[in-house]
Order: structure tokens, then C-alpha cells, then sequence
């Protein structure tokens, strides 16, 4: 066993990966015995919504002199109250990939916004969410992207539009960071009423984010607030500073066009 492997995969791999701390006690065992591949399981559980991962950590095939192990992909199952399990391979890339948490998030239906080099050395921005399909009457379980240069989906212009109660900064980039990840993002907005504690999603597959209460119902708002159209109040200058730099994203993924890669 290669001593530098193991730390780099127990202090590096294994907490940028959301499992920092759970295998301490079985990866080095597991290494020791030199198979060509092993694996490491652990459940979670996210209210009454359980996840298994299983992480698979292989020798490099191609370089038999290479005897270190990389973390290459983790199989996941959900497994939600009267439904049926579903299952989902995440491969990784140089060890790196959804973590655990956006694992779930991905599972369960929502979105989770990534970014990467393709081919031509352009930055990609792509959401995914894992989805099931019927496919000569079986259930597939596949990917479903949307990538940012080729849709009219942009989250800060789409929360910028919403009527937002007053939101520092912090709060702001919490909540888009909240929804990159794939989590519900929770802020209050104005009504005709006054204010309401709502839950933001963001759907970039409608291009649009999606508003709900607290009894989980959608609210629809009108159309002063829906993405594409120019809302009716004056934008504090943080947020036209945020909205700005996406403009400025936007135009320079548009003059890249890069190749999209999966």
C-alpha cells in the first residue's frame, strides 16, 4: 500500500466527496489487501428519504506499474416511502463529482449545477438531475442535462426578478449557492398581503425558478416575476452588480462556444 495514496484519498478525496471521516476505519484495510478493486459502503438518510452509496475505488487498468487506487465512481440507491428503489451510477472524473449531498439532490429530481473544461480547454456550465424513463417498457434511469450556453437559463437574472424581501449579500449568494447545489433555497418574498417564507428550485430545464410555501404548494407568480420579463421595481445595486457579471458570463460562453462534452 502506498502510504501517500492512502492520505491523499483519506484528507483530500473522501472530504471533498461529502464522506470525510467515514471510512477512517475500513479504507486502509481495504488497501492493504492489494485487490485490483474494492469497494466502501455507507446509508444516509435525508428525512425519510434513504440513500446507500457505495464508493468503488480501482487500481489504474492501463499502467499496471501504477499501484495506487482512485476513487472512480459511487452507486447510489434512493429509496422514498411507496416508491420504488431507484439506482444511479456517478462516475468521477480525476475523483471529483457531486458530492454526497448533491447526490441526493440529483435523485430526488432537482437540479445541480456543475462546471468543467471541454475539449477545447472552454469552461462548460451544465445542471443535471437523474431522471427515470421507460425504455421498451423498463424503467432506464439517465442523466438529463441542460447546459448554460445553449438555454436562456440564468439564475441570478431569474432570482434578481423575484420580489424578494431585503437580502444581504451573504444571504443572496447563499441561496444561489443553495440552488446550484440543488438544494431548496429558503427566502421571503413580498405579497400583496405583506411577506410570505417560500422555497425556491431552480428548473433550468423551463427556464424559470420554481416558488413554493411551506406547505410545499407551488405558488405562481405573475408575470412581472417570471424570468424574461423586466420587473416592475428598481433593482438594489448589489443585485444589478450580480445580474451584470452574469451578462458578462453569458456573453463570453457565447463567444467560446465550446464543445459540449458528457
Amino acid at each position: 500500500m502506498d502510504p501517500r495514496n492512502y492520505q491523499t484519498l483519506k484528507e483530500e478525496v473522501l472530504p471533498r466527496m461529502g464522506f470525510g471521516g467515514v471510512f477512517d476505519d475500513q479504507l486502509q484495510p481495504a488497501m492493504q489487501q492489494g485487490k485490483p478493486e474494492f469497494s466502501l459502503q455507507v446509508p444516509a438518510s435525508f428525512g425519510t428519504d434513504k440513500m446507500n452509496y457505495e464508493l468503488v475505488f480501482q487500481k489504474n487498468k492501463k499502467d499496471t506499474n501504477d499501484q495506487r487506487y482512485y476513487l472512480n465512481e459511487v452507486k447510489v440507491v434512493l429509496e422514498k416511502p411507496e416508491a420504488p428503489k431507484k439506482e444511479y451510477t456517478f462516475q468521477l472524473f480525476n475523483q471529483t463529482g457531486f458530492n454526497a449531498s448533491q447526490m441526493y439532490n440529483a435523485m430526488d429530481g432537482r437540479y445541480v449545477h456543475s462546471e468543467f473544461r471541454g475539449k477545447s480547454n472552454n469552461q462548460v456550465s451544465v445542471w443535471t438531475t437523474i431522471q427515470e424513463t421507460q425504455k421498451e417498457g423498463k424503467i432506464v434511469t439517465s442523466d438529463r442535462r441542460v447546459y448554460e450556453n445553449s438555454s436562456n437559463f440564468n439564475l441570478v437574472k431569474a432570482m434578481s426578478a423575484l420580489p424578494l424581501a431585503a437580502m444581504s449579500q451573504e444571504q443572496k449568494e447563499n441561496a444561489l449557492q443553495n440552488m446550484r447545489d440543488g438544494h431548496k433555497a429558503s427566502v421571503i418574498i413580498k405579497t400583496d398581503t405583506g411577506r410570505e417564507s417560500v422555497t425556491l428550485v431552480a428548473q433550468p430545464h423551463v427556464g424559470e425558478i420554481a416558488v413554493f410555501n411551506l406547505k410545499g404548494e407551488r405558488l405562481h407568480l405573475d408575470k412581472a416575476n417570471v424570468q424574461g420579463v423586466a420587473p416592475v421595481f428598481e433593482l438594489p445595486p448589489l443585485t444589478k452588480s450580480l445580474v451584470e457579471a452574469a451578462d458578462k458570463k453569458d456573453k463570453t460562453q457565447e463567444q467560446k462556444q465550446g464543445t459540449k462534452v458528457r
